[in-house]
């Protein structure tokens, strides 16, 4: 809803928020969601490593498109290869 604006004017700082708490009850739509506003710097300064963490988070609750984004990730040959790989490396190591 904050996220896209649809009824309220568009806020990514309210739409983290509600998708922080959403995601901390284990919903996985809501941590993957968490991992795109942290891969696209929405509400949130850029950070692949917490979006690796959060698209992991969702993986591990089922949800497809976060798998796919974590394969996306493992796949990216740009700029930010070392720290995509370094990412997915921390958040694979501490969810073990």
């Amino acid at each position: 809803m904050y996220h896209e604006g649809r009824g309220v004017a568009q806020d990514y700082a309210q739409a983290f928020a509600w998708c922080r708490k959403a995601a901390n009850q284990s919903y996985d739509c809501a941590a993957f969601s968490l991992g795109e506003m942290y891969a696209h710097g929405e509400g949130v300064p850029r950070d692949i490593t917490e979006a690796a963490a959060w698209y992991r988070k969702a993986a591990k609750l089922a949800n497809a498109d976060a798998r796919k984004a974590l394969r996306k990730l493992k796949d990216t040959k740009s700029g930010t290869t070392g720290t995509t790989k370094k990412a997915l490396r921390k958040t694979s190591a501490s969810n073990r």
